[in-house]
């Protein structure tokens, strides 16, 4: 996938309520406050950074998607 012009090989995980992407492909401009609580699946809770609805571009099809990112 890319996104901010960068290339991103994304992990799926079909069982996730919500999609993260790392600081690194985010612009400061982009993120938003969030007040979402991340709870990992053994139980411990993290405070992500932000938020960011990105265009994710399909490098196989060159299809975009605007999708909601959670920054970690």
């Amino acid at each position: 996938m890319k996104v901010n012009d960068c290339d991103i090989r994304f992990q799926l995980d079909i069982g996730a309520d919500v999609n993260i992407i790392t600081s690194n492909f985010v612009r400061k401009e982009q993120v938003i406050p969030t007040i979402i609580t991340l709870t990992m699946w053994r139980g411990s809770k993290s405070q992500p950074l932000g938020e960011a609805t990105l265009d994710v571009c399909n490098l196989k099809d060159y299809s975009v998607h605007s999708v909601k990112l959670i920054m970690v």
